[in-house]
């Protein structure tokens, strides 16, 4: 075990710059890279910062700092939306969570599906407003006592008012 104390010293880790953190260069070593290979990172390119060998990967260590890559509970500033985003990068679904219960997936052919595991105590979606519909629009009329469903022009819409269904073309 290596035991290193000091009142007003620091541990100065190897200063690297890693180009591809799928190869262990340019850290060079005799026989296979060791796990828990620590060193700093120098590269712009890949991110500067503490990273660790797992083996196949330089992995970043998470610093708790602001800068990270982290999302944060409390909201994210200076994000970019080309290349900052909450999903996934492989053909897994994305799913949204409360109390541990499955509430929304959306799975990879872009499906939302509200209530996947059919455990909502009332109704799964309530919307407050008018709902788009491929380019048209649906909700309530302005007194909020009839449904409706216009299409993009507007030249024809299905209403439901006073319990009968209505419909008219302009």
């Amino acid at each position: 075990m290596l035991d290193i104390k000091s009142a007003n010293k620091g541990l100065l880790v190897p200063r690297v710059a890693i180009l591809d953190l799928s190869t262990i260069d340019p850290v060079v070593v005799n026989t296979a890279a060791e796990e828990s290979l620590l060193v700093y990172n120098t590269s712009i390119v890949t991110g500067k910062g503490f990273y660790y060998w797992d083996g196949s990967m330089w992995v970043k260590l998470s610093t708790g700092d602001s800068d990270n890559d982290d999302w944060k509970i409390n909201g994210n500033a200076g994000t970019n939306a080309s290349t900052n985003f909450l999903g996934t990068t492989d053909n897994i679904h994305l799913n949204f969570r409360t109390n541990n219960a499955r509430r929304m997936e959306l799975d990879t052919f872009g499906t939302l599906t509200i209530n996947p595991d059919n455990t909502a105590t009332s109704d799964p979606l309530d919307v407050n407003g008018d709902v788009e519909i491929g380019g048209g629009s649906a909700g309530y009329d302005n007194r909020g006592e009839n449904l409706y469903i216009r299409a993009r022009s507007e030249d024809w819409y299905l209403a439901v008012k006073n319990g009968s269904i209505c419909s008219q073309r302009g």
